[in-house]
This record gives structure tokens, C-alpha cells and sequence, in this order.
């Protein structure tokens, strides 16, 4: 990423998130107006297009470049923006400004901005260090959802156990207990043929432990991921969720992450989590103290 600065939009996207989240009243006209202003940074973003270069979601910039023609996510988000966004403004619109229209916009601007993750993991892979592995647990269930089953439709991946165990916890967290059996059901064939420890720990363990122990200790992704389900889900339910939305996740950000770290890769993934934090307002989950007793 070489054009795009955090801080010059930060006043605009403060301003447009404020428009669609948070000022009571909005009219559902201004909403849509504020969903397209922001894609349209989130997909500057995306395509690093510099600052003194205009953007708008259907010019040939966009739909001719390379990432638009290569992930359907990102093309199917554009191009429903676009024609949604600011359908409104015109004065021969004379159809209902619904709720529901506003809900599929948001959905499609979640899609953009997981296509930003995907970009970066499709870059450099998932993941690159244990750093970022641990980072993209604090992001939004939501988006760790759409960014992970993004990635898991490509075959190369399929095999990745921490993708597996990563999506299978953010399906728990964010769709709840049933969706996450639901998957694990519907993937059993596949998960129950991958053995939860990588090829190197398994020969660590071989190495220490002698393979009989090794047998006895192995489990398949298809366990792994239901005792995860059922260890998770009973702190949920006991404890509430540590946190789903934006201004939770957040807070959990700005008190965990090391800044510092030395790390290329590192750096990079968290400039892609501060600029999804723009504009967003920092909130603790009132569950925060559940989870640290």
C-alpha cells in the first residue's frame, strides 16, 4: 500500500459513519448516500488509488482492474453499492426508502471490507505469523466469517486447519451454536479426513512421545472443531459474548494490540484494522468483566 494514508480520510469517514451509525433520526435516504461516500474510500483503499485521483463506484478504474475481475465478493459489492447507494438522490425515484435496503447496503459494505483482509491473507497468506492469527480474532465475528469462508471456497485452503479452526469459532460466535454444527455437518467428509496437528507437530510429538502416543493423542478437524464448539459455546452462555459489534471490538484493540511490533506483515495487517476503526466509537461489551473473573 503505497497511495492510501489513514489519516486523510479519517475526517470523512468519522463524518459518513456518523451519517449511517450513529446520528438518531437519519433518514434512510442519508444512510445510503453515507454507505456508498464510505465504499468508495474502502475500495480507494482496496485498489490504492491516490488521493488526487477522483473515485465513484462504476467508472472503468474500478470495474477494469484486476481485484474487481478476480473476487466476486468485491465486484458483487461494487456494483450493488453503486446502484443502491444514491439511487435515492434522483428526483424521478419516487419508490420507499426501506429499512431493508439500508440492512442489504450495510451487508455489501461488510463484504467490501472483508475483501481488504482477504487482499492482504491472499498476499501473504493465512496466516503469516502467530501475531496476525491473534489479531484477527479481536475483528468483528461478522467479518471474520465472511473473510474466512471467502478463503475456504479456495481449494489451496481447504486443508488450512487454522482457517478451519478460526471460521468454525467466528461462525459460533457470530451465527451462534447451531449454524457452527450446521458446518462442521455439511464439511464432515473433508474435516474428518485432516488431522488437527500440523505435519511438524506431529513429528515433534513422534519424536518426543514415540507414535503410539502420538495415535492415542490425534484428533480430526471434525473433532477438534466440535469440542471447540462445545467448550466456546458454554463460555457464551455463561458469560454473554465478549463482543460482536464494531465499538466492542474496537476497545478490545486499542487495549491489546502492540503497536510496535517489528514485524512487515504485522504492520500491514494492522493498518488495514485501524482504518476499519475509523470513525467508530470505542465501547467496552457490557459482558467485559464476565470474561475476566
Amino acid at each position: 500500500m503505497t497511495n492510501f494514508n489513514n489519516q486523510t480520510y479519517e475526517k470523512i469517514v468519522t463524518d459518513v459513519i456518523s451519517m449511517f451509525a450513529y446520528i438518531e433520526n437519519q433518514p434512510n435516504s442519508g444512510k445510503r448516500m453515507a454507505i456508498r461516500r464510505y465504499a468508495e474510500v474502502v475500495v480507494r483503499r482496496l485498489l490504492d488509488i491516490p488521493s488526487n485521483k477522483g473515485v465513484t463506484l462504476g467508472n472503468k478504474k474500478i470495474t477494469k482492474s484486476e481485484f474487481y475481475n478476480n473476487n466476486i465478493l468485491f465486484s458483487e459489492s461494487v456494483d450493488y453499492i453503486q446502484k443502491y447507494g444514491s439511487e435515492s438522490i434522483h428526483t424521478n425515484f419516487l419508490g420507499e426508502e426501506s429499512d431493508e435496503k439500508v440492512k442489504d447496503l450495510m451487508d455489501k459494505l461488510l463484504d467490501l471490507l472483508a475483501c481488504l483482509f482477504i487482499q492482504y491473507f491472499e498476499n501473504y497468506s493465512f496466516p503469516p505469523n502467530e501475531e496476525v492469527l491473534g489479531y484477527f480474532s479481536i475483528l468483528p465475528p461478522i467479518i471474520r466469517v465472511k473473510v474466512l469462508q471467502y478463503l475456504f471456497t479456495q481449494k489451496e485452503n481447504q486443508s488450512n486447519i487454522n482457517l478451519i479452526d478460526k471460521l468454525n469459532l467466528a461462525i459460533l460466535k457470530d451465527k451462534g451454536k447451531n449454524k457452527a454444527i450446521k458446518w462442521v455437518e455439511e464439511n464432515k467428509d473433508l474435516l474428518s479426513s485432516l488431522s488437527s496437528m500440523s505435519k511438524e507437530d506431529e513429528e515433534i510429538f513422534e519424536q518426543q512421545l514415540g507414535k503410539q502416543i502420538l495415535l492415542m493423542m490425534r484428533k480430526t478437524m471434525y473433532d477438534l472443531c466440535y469440542e471447540k464448539i462445545n467448550k466456546v459455546g458454554e463460555q457464551i452462555e455463561r458469560n454473554g459474548y465478549l463482543y460482536k459489534e464494531f465499538e466492542e471490538s474496537k476497545y478490545i484493540f486499542e487495549k491489546e494490540v502492540n503497536f510496535q511490533s517489528e514485524s512487515k506483515e504485522t504492520q500491514e495487517f494492522l493498518s488495514i484494522m485501524k482504518f476499519i476503526y475509523l470513525g467508530r466509537r470505542n465501547t467496552p461489551s457490557k459482558n467485559l468483566n464476565n470474561w475476566r473473573n
